[in-house]
């Protein structure tokens, strides 16, 4: 029964609860100012990159409050969810796995996964069988085996 709406360009997010007698919004607050790439829920935090001050942060943000509960600075880009970690493409074409915990940053795994050379990386990667698929605004692919 709950929406979360966010945008960037300073704009920031809110929480609404639906009804029948129509929305109620919940909160409001710059907090998570989603440019690109839509957040992920889990365990009632929010997972989503950030276009505070034109930097790009991932950030942790407590569903019920718009709280932000922990930050780290990897840049612009997107990110996705499977089996409990967070798999983040930044626009210079470098990609994170950390674990989706709300008590801070866990950073697994990172690579160089496609130079950007003047590209932009701004599509969430996605994880199929195995295989992270990462791609530009060229339209150049790369996809990283992560089976093992």
């Amino acid at each position: 029964d709950k929406v979360f709406i966010s945008s960037g360009y300073n704009r920031g997010g809110t929480l609404l609860e639906v009804a029948l007698s129509g929305p109620k919004k919940v909160w409001e607050n710059k907090n998570m100012r989603c440019h690109f790439g839509t957040c992920v829920l889990v365990d009632e935090v929010l997972y989503g990159i950030d276009g505070n001050t034109g930097k790009g942060s991932l950030k942790c943000v407590r569903f019920s409050t718009g709280e932000v509960v922990w930050e780290q600075k990897l840049g612009f880009g997107a990110l996705t969810l499977a089996g409990g970690k967070l798999i983040v493409l930044n626009e210079r074409g470098q990609l994170f796995i950390a674990e989706a915990v709300p008590d801070g940053y866990r950073e697994i795994a990172q690579c160089l996964a496609l130079p950007s050379e003047g590209a932009k990386c701004w599509t969430a990667p996605v994880l199929c069988n195995g295989r992270i698929y990462c791609r530009n605004s060229r339209g150049d692919m790369v996809v990283i085996d992560v089976s093992r």
